[in-house]
C-alpha cells in the first residue's frame, strides 16, 4: 500500500536525488508516523540514482520495477519495511547545498583510514556521515577513476541531529576490490553505525 507521495528536491548543481535527501525524508516519514515509538535497527540501502520523485509503499509493488531502496527498521520490537519507487513526477525544486562547509573541516589520518569532524550547525545527522565518507574515499584513493556513491546504511539507533561537542569519525573497516567500501561511524569512540559507498 501506498504510505506517501514524497516532495523531495534537487541538492546544489546535482540532477539526481542525493541519498541524504532520500534517508532524512524517510525517517520524517517514520518518526511521524511512529510518534512516541521505539525505533531501532534502521537498515537502508540505494540501488541506483533516481532522478524523478519518490514514492513510499508499505508492501512491494506487483509488476513494477525494483524498488529504488528499502528501509528496513524495528517499532517497538516489531520489524518494518518500507520500499522507495520513482515515479513519472518530475522534481521541480532546487536548493543551494555546498558540501565544502563539511569537507573543508574534516580531518584525514591516513594511517588510521579514518576522517574526524566535529557537527556543525545546519547539516543533519546522514549529511554528516555522508560527506565525510565521501571525502575520506577520495583522499584514499586518489588513482581510482569512477565517482564514489552512498548506497547503505545501518544504525542501531538513529540520532537525526549531532551535538557540537561531540567528536564524529568513519573509519574504513572493509574494501571491496575497490568496488565496495564498509566503514565504522563512531560518536566519541563508540560505534553508532556502519556506511556502504560504491563506486561507479
Amino acid at each position: 500500500m501506498k504510505c506517501e507521495d514524497l516532495e523531495l528536491f534537487f541538492k546544489g548543481d546535482r540532477d539526481y536525488l542525493h541519498g541524504t535527501t532520500l534517508f532524512d525524508s524517510v525517517m520524517k516519514w517514520i518518526t511521524d508516523t511512529y510518534q512516541n515509538k521505539t525505533i531501532t535497527k534502521v537498515d537502508a540501502s540505494f540501488h541506483h540514482l533516481v532522478q524523478r520523485q519518490v514514492s513510499l509503499y508499505d508492501t512491494p509493488v506487483e509488476d513494477d520495477d525494483k524498488p529504488v531502496g528499502i528501509f528496513s527498521f524495528i517499532v517497538d520490537g516489531e520489524r518494518k519495511k518500507l520500499y522507495l519507487y520513482e515515479t513519472d513526477t518530475p522534481v521541480r525544486d532546487r536548493i543551494a547545498f555546498s558540501e565544502e562547509q563539511i569537507s573543508e573541516q574534516i580531518q584525514i589520518d591516513f594511517s588510521k583510514q579514518q576522517a574526524t569532524l566535529h557537527p556543525l550547525q545546519g547539516f543533519s545527522n546522514i549529511e554528516h556521515w555522508v560527506f565525510m565518507t565521501k571525502e575520506l574515499h577520495y583522499k584514499l584513493y586518489p588513482e581510482l577513476d569512477g565517482k564514489w556513491l552512498f548506497v547503505r546504511a545501518q544504525f542501531p539507533i538513529y540520532q537525526q541531529e549531532m551535538l557540537p561537542a561531540q567528536e564524529l569519525v568513519v573509519r574504513v573497516l572493509s574494501n571491496f576490490q575497490n568496488k565496495l567500501t564498509r566503514s565504522g561511524l563512531f560518536v566519541n569512540d563508540q560505534k553508532a553505525g556502519e556506511i556502504y559507498f560504491s563506486l561507479i
